[in-house]
């Protein structure tokens, strides 16, 4: 990302492009993104297992399923 700061001669130095910057930024993003997505969906299933709704949920969607 820093081309200036790179002390060891590299032969794709030239072939680096805005892009690509823009695609290793969006991949940063990702690596938090996901994780924390993951950590609210377990949390939002454990508070409707816990209060009956989600069991509740399932089964009407069977039913609706079988009919």
């Amino acid at each position: 990302m820093r081309k200036a700061n790179l002390k060891i001669k590299d032969d794709f130095h030239d072939q680096i492009t805005l892009g690509d910057i823009d695609h290793l930024r969006w991949a940063r993003g990702y690596l938090i993104f996901t994780p924390l997505t993951f950590l609210a969906a377990v949390h939002f299933m454990n508070k409707m297992r816990e209060s009956g709704g989600f069991s509740k949920h399932f089964r009407n969607m069977f039913q609706r399923a079988r009919s």
